[in-house]
C-alpha cells in the first residue's frame, strides 16, 4: 500500500466512528478493528448497531435475513448492490423503515 493510501486511510479513520449502525455490524466491526491494526490506526471505540439484527426482530423473524430481502420486504431501492454506497443507502432505508419514515 502507498503511503498516499495510507494517509487517506488514516484521515478517514478519523470519521469511522461517527458510523455506528451497520447492516451487519458483528462484522464490518471486527473488518475495521482489523484494517486498524494491520495498518497501525488507532482502534475505533463505537457501540455499534446493527441494522440486521434490528429489521430481523421488527419483521418476526428467527434468522438473520440478508440486505437485499430486507430492502424487498421495505420496499427500498438500492440500485447499486453490493457497492459501499448502495449498501450504505439500502441499511439507511431499512433502518427508516423500521422507525416509519418515508423514504
Amino acid at each position: 500500500m502507498s503511503r498516499a493510501s495510507r494517509n487517506v486511510m488514516k484521515s478517514c479513520a478519523r470519521s469511522w466512528a461517527d458510523v455506528l449502525i451497520a447492516f451487519g455490524a458483528v462484522f464490518d466491526s471486527r473488518m475495521i478493528k482489523q484494517s486498524c491494526m494491520r495498518y497501525n490506526l488507532p482502534q475505533i471505540v463505537a457501540d455499534w448497531g446493527c441494522a440486521m439484527e434490528m429489521y430481523r426482530v421488527h419483521a418476526g423473524q428467527r434468522k438473520r435475513m440478508s440486505l437485499a430481502n430486507a430492502t424487498l420486504q421495505c420496499q427500498v431501492h438500492n440500485l447499486q448492490k453490493y457497492r459501499a454506497r448502495g449498501d450504505a443507502e439500502a441499511t439507511l432505508g431499512v433502518v427508516q423503515a423500521v422507525a416509519g419514515y418515508g423514504r
